[in-house]
């Protein structure tokens, strides 16, 4: 068990990044979603994944496609199982139209390949693929880690006082897209942790979920923050107060899409369902993308890309 609030299946082999479609609704996150995979026909060939209507093949509830016509055909679009199971919804990582949420029932309800629960919010049209996907069941490489470490099915970073750390996949971004990753505190600290995009030599922005201690307790606060590349300051562009929910190892999500016009949305989620969004317009944002921590010990278990 990683931590609280999340339930983590055995990791059986090493998973380099994968590139494959994906998408769907969440048991962890989300409602879990209703299409299965495409139903058979007599003679026709195999249904293909993640749709609601195949021209052969027997129904799959998993998405993956049917097992081909009683008279001919082949089964649905195929995957090689790896052996992981992200988000333990029964359905394997490699196999998984949306690894990172737990969607047994493979919905997909647009039939794009991107399950429902990873569209982007109000514009399923936007994303389409899982561009990559890192579950840190192995050292991640094309990264530059900078002083974090790999630990247990995680990448993990214990900073020092009021000091930020990266890890950056070295892979960059332009136009349109969307990172996540998910992660949880462990240390009951103040904190800032998510995910860092737009990284163009020393400039870059943020989508970072904070942990502060107010006068009325614990908060957890959604931001979007800039570095334009000078001075020490890191600016607070948008905010969303009171976003998330104790205790300091619940599991959490963080995501950001960057959409057409280079309109930002930050959006944050969490075991408890709690939930919130802050969205900025912030033109060319164009880089690098990767994780940044602040002031904090957490432990991130996976790390997403979306286009």
């Amino acid at each position: 068990m990683r931590h609280t609030g999340r339930l983590v299946g055995p990791v059986l082999i090493a998973l380099p990044v994968l590139l494959f479609g994906c998408g769907d609704s969440s048991t962890l996150f989300g409602e879990p979603g209703t299409t299965g995979g495409g139903a058979g026909g007599a003679t026709g060939g195999g249904g293909t994944a993640s749709s609601s209507s195949g021209d052969g093949g027997t129904t799959s509830t998993s998405g993956v496609g049917g097992a081909g016509g009683s008279t001919g055909g082949s089964g649905g679009t195929s995957c090689t199982p790896v052996g992981h199971d992200e988000e333990q919804d029964t359905v394997d990582d490699a196999c998984d139209n949306c690894p990172s949420y737990g969607n047994d029932t493979q919905g997909d309800g647009d039939q794009d390949g991107l399950g429902d629960a990873c569209e982007a919010p109000g514009d399923p049209a936007l994303w389409s693929t899982v561009a990559s996907f890192e579950p840190f069941v192995a050292p991640p490489t094309g990264w530059d880690l900078g002083d974090f470490s790999h630990g247990s099915d995680v990448l993990q970073i214990n900073t020092p006082f009021n000091a930020g750390r990266n890890a950056d996949w070295l892979t960059p971004q332009a136009g349109n897209y969307s990172v996540e990753t998910s992660f949880a505190y462990q240390g009951n600290v103040g904190a800032w942790a998510g995910v860092r995009f737009a990284i163009n030599g020393p400039s870059w922005w943020a989508c970072l979920v904070q942990r502060s201690m107010t006068t009325g307790g614990i908060r957890y606060d959604l931001g979007l923050w800039e570095y334009p590349g000078t001075g020490n300051n890191v600016l607070l562009r948008a905010e969303s107060e009171d976003v998330g929910a104790d205790p300091v190892g619940l599991a959490r999500r963080v995501r950001v899409h960057v959409r057409p016009g280079g309109n930002l949305l930050c959006t944050y989620d969490d075991a408890a369902n709690q939930q919130g969004q802050v969205e900025y317009q912030a033109g060319n944002a164009d880089g690098l993308v990767g994780l940044r921590a602040y002031d904090t010990h957490v432990h991130f278990f996976n790390f997403v890309t979306y286009q």
